[in-house]
Protein backbone atom coordinates (compact mmCIF):
# COMPACT_ATOMS: atom_id res chain seq x y z
CA UNK A 1 0.00 0.00 0.00
CA UNK A 2 1.26 3.72 -1.42
CA UNK A 3 2.06 6.03 1.58
CA UNK A 4 -0.77 8.18 0.05
CA UNK A 5 -3.17 5.19 0.48
CA UNK A 6 -2.05 5.02 3.84
CA UNK A 7 -2.02 8.11 4.96
CA UNK A 8 -5.82 8.71 3.52
CA UNK A 9 -7.70 5.71 5.21
CA UNK A 10 -5.41 6.74 8.41
CA UNK A 11 -7.44 10.15 8.09
CA UNK A 12 -10.62 8.38 7.52
CA UNK A 13 -10.20 6.12 10.36
CA UNK A 14 -9.62 9.26 12.96
CA UNK A 15 -12.55 11.06 11.07
CA UNK A 16 -15.02 8.06 12.07
CA UNK A 17 -13.38 7.81 15.80
CA UNK A 18 -13.79 11.44 16.30
CA UNK A 19 -16.44 12.38 18.63
CA UNK A 20 -18.55 13.42 16.14
CA UNK A 21 -21.49 12.00 15.12
CA UNK A 22 -21.20 9.35 11.75
CA UNK A 23 -23.63 10.21 10.27
CA UNK A 24 -22.60 14.26 10.06
CA UNK A 25 -19.42 12.60 8.79
CA UNK A 26 -20.40 10.79 5.81
CA UNK A 27 -20.67 13.94 3.39
CA UNK A 28 -17.29 14.59 3.80
CA UNK A 29 -16.04 11.08 3.77
CA UNK A 30 -17.78 10.65 0.41
CA UNK A 31 -16.37 13.54 -1.11
CA UNK A 32 -12.78 12.92 0.46
CA UNK A 33 -13.31 9.43 -1.62
CA UNK A 34 -14.19 10.64 -4.70
CA UNK A 35 -11.42 13.02 -4.80
CA UNK A 36 -8.63 10.64 -3.47
CA UNK A 37 -9.77 7.72 -6.00
CA UNK A 38 -11.29 10.40 -9.03
CA UNK A 39 -14.68 8.55 -8.27
CA UNK A 40 -17.38 10.25 -10.45
CA UNK A 41 -20.31 9.97 -7.24
CA UNK A 42 -20.03 8.03 -3.97
CA UNK A 43 -22.70 7.09 -1.79
CA UNK A 44 -24.56 5.15 1.12
CA UNK A 45 -27.29 2.86 1.05
CA UNK A 46 -29.19 2.41 4.78
CA UNK A 47 -30.96 -1.13 4.71
CA UNK A 48 -34.07 -2.21 6.73
CA UNK A 49 -35.81 -5.22 7.57
CA UNK A 50 -37.89 -5.36 4.30
CA UNK A 51 -35.29 -6.07 1.94
CA UNK A 52 -34.98 -2.37 0.76
CA UNK A 53 -32.56 0.13 0.80
CA UNK A 54 -32.51 3.88 1.24
CA UNK A 55 -30.15 6.42 -0.10
CA UNK A 56 -28.58 7.88 2.94
CA UNK A 57 -25.95 10.02 1.82
CA UNK A 58 -24.58 10.76 -1.82
CA UNK A 59 -21.85 12.87 -3.13
CA UNK A 60 -21.95 13.95 -7.01
CA UNK A 61 -18.58 15.29 -8.54
CA UNK A 62 -20.89 15.51 -12.05
CA UNK A 63 -24.11 16.68 -12.20
CA UNK A 64 -25.41 14.29 -14.42
CA UNK A 65 -25.36 10.83 -12.30
CA UNK A 66 -28.91 9.70 -11.54
CA UNK A 67 -29.21 7.70 -8.58
CA UNK A 68 -32.34 5.82 -7.28
CA UNK A 69 -33.17 6.75 -3.67
CA UNK A 70 -35.01 3.43 -3.13
CA UNK A 71 -33.69 0.38 -3.98
CA UNK A 72 -36.04 -2.78 -3.53
CA UNK A 73 -33.88 -5.86 -3.63
CA UNK A 74 -35.88 -8.68 -4.24
CA UNK A 75 -37.06 -6.93 -7.43
CA UNK A 76 -33.40 -5.74 -8.46
CA UNK A 77 -32.22 -9.36 -8.18
CA UNK A 78 -34.90 -11.60 -8.70
CA UNK A 79 -36.19 -14.48 -6.21
CA UNK A 80 -33.28 -16.95 -6.75
CA UNK A 81 -30.47 -14.57 -6.64
CA UNK A 82 -32.04 -12.75 -3.55
CA UNK A 83 -32.60 -16.11 -1.75
CA UNK A 84 -28.99 -16.91 -2.58
CA UNK A 85 -27.91 -13.31 -1.52
CA UNK A 86 -29.84 -13.36 1.65
CA UNK A 87 -28.20 -16.80 2.86
CA UNK A 88 -24.63 -15.44 2.70
CA UNK A 89 -23.42 -14.50 6.29
CA UNK A 90 -20.83 -12.31 4.41
CA UNK A 91 -20.71 -10.64 1.55
CA UNK A 92 -17.12 -9.14 -0.16
CA UNK A 93 -17.17 -7.09 -3.96
CA UNK A 94 -14.13 -6.25 -5.77
CA UNK A 95 -14.55 -4.12 -8.14
CA UNK A 96 -11.03 -3.47 -9.35
CA UNK A 97 -7.10 -2.33 -7.68
CA UNK A 98 -7.39 1.48 -7.51
CA UNK A 99 -3.32 1.31 -6.50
Amino acid sequence: MSDAKRTFWINVLEKLNSSTDVFELIPDILKDLCEFFSFGCAFVYEGDHTATLYLRERYYVYDNHQIRHVLDLPQILGDSLYSEFMSLHSLVVKAGNYG
